[in-house]
């Protein structure tokens, strides 16, 4: 009933689609609306996996998938579906689905994706580096670091950035491709399972490990890995309460696999199993209490070196746990302040700059580092640290920004900034002289007794040398007189002028902008003379005299 919306003219007639064109702009939300509704019941019972038109029966038995087949082909005959027999797999313990590779044994990239990946091409221009990065990211929660190993491929697809495939650029190159290539494994969820969720945290960061025992060889797999850097209030959390926070923060995240099963919690916290137990608990981690009691968990401790693997996720420099430190990893790489200061520590030591990691910061203290803010990004530090933080002023925002970050004249630009922010200045209190009220010009009942000026130009020049017009307007009957004129002087407005008086008489106010030409003493002097009363709208605001503007 929906083709008649299709139809189509061309020369030799009228034409409509008697099936769902591919290429319509609603074409794919279609189809995966009627998908969804032929098999909605399916779908919820988790018997059959959908996207868009690839399908997936995932199941233990032999018996059961085919039966689960049975009743899809049965749903696909009587809604007038078909199948491509080429493209369809049956009883399988291997497939290749949205280019992952999916086996019993867990999730890892697709090996046609691998293959190319291994035979990719050194890269000669910035759109070979951009494809690279493309095909790179889709894997990329299977690489740690990634966005830090491949920010020198970032600084290579910056239109204004020449195109320099250097040394740094293929060291990044290879090792995504290398570690892409090993095929890293996630195993896959299932909540029949002995589950764990190892946490750890630090005054720099979380770290959580979600893992599950595997049937084939009795042995826990990661299943997905979490990290997350501290605010600065929290980095200034006591042990125990940024360990039972990042426990908070894990079950947050890992809320859909953990709510209705058995789990063991791991950490290296002795204090927090005890602080669990006692009856009047800080208020703070009272709070957090109350969202574990939706949990069936038991709590574990283990000494830090059985930790380590979720200690490194917490207590690493996190510089890329968020999208802006990401571009900040990249800009700086291309700013060339930092440059230049990179160039110099690469050749000898500097009392107030360090070369970590191939990133600078800057040296504060003893033994203290913060990252240095690369120019372009400073108003998105600032930005992040004001806003988020209740739009605190100018020395707290310091104050936030300087636990991290440091770029010089911080103080200046957060003034700048806080300065032109709409909502501190909308509602902070008003000081000093108050605005003063709105005074509108008096309408005259007779033509020619007001008068509006200003120039409009330049222009392009005549072969008479003019560039400019010169607009007089009268506020009663709106009769408009242009004069040409070569400058915006005052000496040809007084010519013009004149020349108006003895056409249309003098009038008795006359308002303009403030020109140079307009505030002269020799224009007032004029003025003055014939009597005229010069009214001159404030400075930036040509709406005060909309006549003319």
């Amino acid at each position: 009933n929906s083709s008649k919306y299709t139809s189509f003219v061309v020369p030799f007639g009228q034409f409509e689609f008697l099936k769902l064109p591919q290429g319509l702009s609603i074409a794919p939300s279609a189809f995966a609306r009627y998908i969804s509704l032929i098999f909605q019941d399916m779908i919820e019972d988790g018997k059959l996996k959908v996207f868009f038109d690839d399908m997936i029966i995932a199941t233990i038995t032999q018996e059961e998938n085919l039966n689960i087949l049975d009743e899809v082909l049965g749903r696909m005959v009587r809604n007038r579906l078909e199948l491509r027999i080429d493209k369809c797999q049956f009883l399988k313990s291997k497939i290749s689905y949205l280019g992952y590779s999916v086996s019993e044994s867990g999730v890892r990239p697709g090996d046609e994706h691998v293959k190319t990946i291994e035979q990719y091409p050194v890269p000669r221009n910035s759109r070979e580096v951009e494809r690279f990065i493309g095909l790179s990211s889709y894997f990329r929660r299977f690489i740690q670091d990634y966005a830090k190993i491949a920010s020198p491929l970032y600084a290579l697809i910056r239109r204004d950035t020449p195109f320099v495939f250097d040394e740094s650029a293929m060291v990044a190159f290879e090792c995504l491709r290398t570690k892409l290539v090993q095929q890293p494994l996630l195993a896959i969820y299932s909540p029949t399972l002995e589950t764990q969720l190892h946490c750890d945290a630090s005054s720099k960061g979380f770290g959580s490990i979600l893992m599950q025992r595997q049937p084939n060889d009795g042995r826990f797999h990661p299943v997905f890995f979490y990290s997350k850097r501290t605010t600065p209030p929290e980095s200034r959390y006591h042990s125990y309460e940024l360990e039972c926070l990042s426990i908070k923060i894990a079950l947050d995240r890992f809320r859909v696999y953990l709510h209705g099963i058995k789990f063991k919690i791991i950490t290296d916290c002795n204090a927090l199993k005890l602080t669990m137990s006692k009856r009047d608990l800080n208020p703070r981690i009272a709070r957090w209490c109350l969202t574990f009691q939706q949990f069936e968990y038991e709590i574990e401790h283990r000494d830090s070196k059985r930790m380590a693997h979720v200690d490194a996720l917490s207590r690493a420099i996190m510089v890329i746990d968020t999208e802006l430190d990401d571009a900040l990893v990249v800009r700086q790489h291309i700013d060339p302040e930092i440059g230049r200061i990179r160039s110099e520590l690469e050749l000898s030591e500097s009392p107030f700059f360090e070369l970590r990691n191939g990133l600078v910061y800057r040296k504060v203290g003893d033994n203290g580092l913060r990252f240095y803010v690369p120019q372009t990004l400073r108003d998105s530090v600032i930005r992040t640290y004001h806003d988020n933080y209740a739009h605190v002023g100018t020395a707290k925002t310091c104050e936030l920004i300087k636990r991290l970050y440091w770029f010089p004249k911080m103080t200046d630009c957060v003034k700048t900034y806080i300065s032109n922010c709409l909502k501190c200045v909308y509602y902070s209190p008003k000081y000093g002289k108050g605005e003063g009220f709105l005074n509108p010009i008096p309408k005259g009942n007779v033509p020619f007794d007001t008068i509006h000026i200003d120039h409009y130009g330049p222009l392009a020049t005549t072969f008479r040398k003019h560039k400019f017009v010169f607009l007089v307007i009268d506020a009663f009957t709106k009769f408009v007189k242009l004069f040409a004129c070569r400058s915006t002087n005052s000496k040809e407005a007084i010519d013009h002028l004149l020349h108006y008086f003895r056409c249309f008489s003098k009038p008795l106010r006359l308002i303009s902008g403030r020109d140079t030409g307009f505030i002269s003493k020799e224009f007032e002097d004029f003025l003055v003379g014939h009597g005229i009363t010069h009214v001159k709208n404030a400075s930036l605001t040509p709406k005060a005299n909309g006549q003319v503007e």
